[in-house]
């Protein structure tokens, strides 16, 4: 692999396929530095899967790393300047683990995970204080090898989330949540995909009705598509629908790559990755899509290869880009990844070209990769693992300026199973979304469980939140979804669930003076997240100045409004010593020091 930074140029001609007008940024230079050694992440020869999410609910994304045929599973803490492998966490170290899927089953804030595992038993982890317990049997799932992909669907609105899984002879099982302490086997109850043998299954609310449907590749077999009627009872839409001519044979997302709030579908055929545009009505079109062909595909063995995607807006150019991870199975040599970034749309056609090669990306992987902001710099990064190679961190050196805003949507009680929650972003005052993350699990247009949303941070938004639970949430009737101005809250905003679509939310907790947490972590190495208050709405400055009192840089300079507000300062090209972060707002000044190590 090439050492060092790596960058390309990438420019975009941009069509507007409909009658919105788009706030994008020109599409910045792509920069990416593998990190994983110098951060502690070194592994090598992983036959795995990599999963990103704040496991331990301090703000920061941890990294899970599941292995395949009993090589063990390992737990890398953030700790924000480094990463720290930490044992007895009470991870199994003999499953052949692939891709757990996490939720929080019970409602006390802490990540539970099903990880389905084919070779070993599946397995129910609950997270109990910090230690994951293996409840499967306790809990009524049964304990059997088998298992291939599964999701987590709340098919009856209970505000429990339960489990659709697919075993490889048992074809897809139903367990209904009851009330985070028991799971009830409801599959003859229910219309399910009759069917055993398949490779991924990707959910989405395709036709935006609430309700969330499936689509399943298969191996060596036809893919298939099922249209949620309700409760979890699904019938076979794949004619009707025009996906029987997918042919995908590996990988699935869903992603709305023309930005017209329904999500289409990313997948591939034999000699190239396709996509399939959303018509809007419960059909789709194949789109014409340039320069996404595979040159290499399979290794002569029957295995048909495929691939996995990791799709996110690298260069933060307001439309997606994807990654293609071309594993087809563990110890399999079947094709060079690819590393795919949209030129331009402009209706049923779209553009690609592969920049791997120049960056560097063109290795074979194994498994999912994975796309993650995991330093909070605002630019999503690119996580890989491999059967032949070392655990790669592709930091994304891409920066506009802070152009982003993350939601971070809870449950009632605070539970952080919420990403079956749809976020849909206005101009503030109209009426047409400019950006979606759509009501799935699929890591798209997500970091970790928030939202994730590439915006220029000075403009002016309204947000409506639709929860999977059929609870709806308006800026008319909460507040706090009304004119939101990313740079004003620190480009987050933590959303509670409300009862009712009409409800007014609770008032804020009063914040009565100007005051620092403290900076976590400190001391640092490249970066430190600053959390502060402001009591009443008003101009601030939240600047950094070094031991000797000269000015260094200016993280926060204009208009916010009164709350807590959060802030990543990045001091990569800065040297190290003492630093004082001062924070002034209405005549009132406060600091703390900060220690920059390298």
């Amino acid at each position: 692999m090439r050492s060092g930074v790596l960058m390309l140029a990438s420019t975009a001609v941009v069509w507007i396929i409909c009658a919105i007008v788009f706030p994008l940024t020109a599409a910045a230079q792509l920069s990416f530095t593998d990190v994983a050694p110098e951060l502690g992440m070194a592994d090598e020869g992983l036959c795995a899967d990599v999963i990103w999410y704040d496991w331990d609910g301090d703000g920061d994304q941890d990294l899970m790393v599941t292995r395949r045929f009993n090589d063990g599973n390992t737990y890398f803490r953030n700790d924000g300047d480094h990463f720290t492998r930490v044992d007895n966490t009470g991870l199994t170290p003999s499953t052949d683990g692939g891709m757990p899927k996490p939720a929080d089953i019970d409602h006390d804030g802490d990540l539970d995970y099903w990880t389905r595992c084919y070779h070993t038993e599946g397995q129910m982890m609950v997270n109990e204080n910090g230690t994951w317990v293996d409840r499967t049997q306790n809990m009524g799932l049964p304990v059997t090898t088998g298992w291939r992909d599964a999701a987590w669907v709340d098919v009856d609105h209970d505000g429990w989330i339960d489990l659709i899984s697919g075993h490889y002879q048992m074809g897809f099982r139903l367990y209904r949540n009851i009330n985070g302490s028991q799971f009830e086997d409801v599959t003859d109850t229910h219309q399910l995909p009759n069917f055993s043998q398949f490779a991924e299954m990707c959910e989405a609310d395709a036709d935006l009705d609430g309700e969330i449907e499936l689509f399943i590749t298969t191996i060596y077999r036809e893919d298939y598509y099922f249209d949620n009627n309700g409760n979890g009872n699904f019938r076979d839409a794949t004619t009707e629908a025009g996906l029987d001519l997918a042919e995908g044979f590996m990988g699935c997302k869903w992603a709305d790559f023309d930005n017209d709030k329904y999500p289409d579908l990313l997948t591939q055929r034999a000699d190239r990755h396709t996509i399939w545009h959303n018509n809007g009505n419960g059909t789709f079109t194949e789109m014409n899509v340039h320069g996404t062909e595979v040159l290499e595909w399979g290794d002569g063995s029957g295995y048909p290869g495929g691939a996995m995607y990791a799709v996110a807006d690298y260069n933060m150019d307001g439309f997606f880009d994807f990654y293609a991870g071309i594993p087809g199975g563990c110890g399999y040599t079947t094709g060079q990844s690819q590393f795919m970034v949209m030129d331009s749309i402009r209706g049923l056609d779209i553009w690609f070209h592969d920049i791997a090669l120049e960056l560097g990306m063109d290795f074979h992987t194994s498994t999912n990769p994975t796309a993650i902001d995991f330093n909070g710099d605002g630019a999503m990064d690119l996580c890989t693992a491999s059967n032949n190679e070392p655990l790669r961190l592709f930091r994304n050196n891409t920066m506009q300026n802070g152009n982003r805003l993350e939601i971070q949507p809870l449950g009632p009680n605070g539970e952080r199973d919420r990403w079956h929650t749809r976020v849909e972003v206005y101009p503030h005052g109209g009426t047409q979304p400019i950006r979606v993350s759509e009501l799935n699990s699929s890591n798209v247009s997500r970091n970790g469980f928030n939202s994730y949303f590439v915006l220029d941070e000075n403009a002016h938004y309204d947000l409506r939140l639709s929860f999977a639970s059929g609870t709806i949430m308006l800026p008319e009737n909460y507040p706090q979804l009304n004119d939101i101005v990313p740079s004003q809250i620190g480009h987050l905003l933590t959303v509670r669930m409300g009862q009712t679509v009409t409800a007014v939310t609770e008032p804020p907790a009063v914040v009565n003076r100007l005051q620092m947490m403290p900076a976590h972590p400190n001391p640092f190495n490249a970066a430190t997240t600053l959390r502060y208050t402001v009591p009443v709405s008003g101009d601030i400055t939240l600047a950094v100045y070094n031991i000797a009192g000269q000015h260094v840089a200016d993280l926060v300079n204009n208009h916010v409004i009164a709350g807590e507000h959060r802030v990543q300062w990045n001091a990569s090209g800065i040297s190290s010593g003492v630093y004082l972060i001062r924070l002034d707002a209405a005549g009132t000044t406060v600091s703390q020091k900060v220690v920059l190590l390298k």
